[in-house]
């Protein structure tokens, strides 16, 4: 599904709905990159509520960005784009780092506004921590360094989008 370089793909309604459940709870083995060592962290991602909408940020370990809107909106691929590849491997290295944070779970509730949830895979398990978003974002926290990687993968996002 993922294992091939390819260009980012719009996604809309229920199809972008479908992505994020299947990313973040469907077995490893059909939803992982190919070729991935799916008992290492293969999927780091981040929910952040906004105005306009809930926005999820998945990066895999391919490089594979996904951007998922909960109005419905979407984007997938993004890894012809170097530097959100590259934002989104170091996003997944780091939260490999912070697994000892995240706590077994499948909860996929959007977040409430003012909070950030961060979410890993590994093999077939899903894991997640909720925090309040300025907290993490002032620095300090245990999810800090993986919060400012997920920024760092919104960033590139962003600006690739903007091309």
């Amino acid at each position: 599904m993922f294992g091939k370089k390819k260009t980012t793909k719009k996604l809309k309604g229920d199809a972008a709905h479908q992505l994020r459940t299947d990313l973040l709870t469907g077995p490893a083995a059909q939803v992982a990159p190919e070729g991935v060592d799916t008992s290492a962290v293969w999927l780091a991602a981040v929910e952040t509520v906004k105005p306009e909408a809930t926005i999820t940020y998945m990066s895999l370990s391919d490089g594979t960005t996904t951007v998922i809107y909960s109005s419905g909106a979407g984007l997938e691929g993004l890894r012809d784009v170097d530097a959100v590849a590259t934002a989104s491997t170091e996003f997944v290295d780091v939260t490999s780092q912070t697994m000892d944070m995240l706590d077994k779970n499948n909860d996929l509730t959007l977040p409430e506004r003012g909070m950030v949830r961060m979410y890993a895979r590994q093999g077939d398990d899903t894991y997640s921590a909720e925090s309040l978003e300025d907290i993490v974002a002032a620095g300090g926290h245990p999810l800090t360094p993986q919060y400012k990687k997920a920024l760092s993968v919104m960033k590139q996002v962003q600006l690739a989008e903007s091309r």
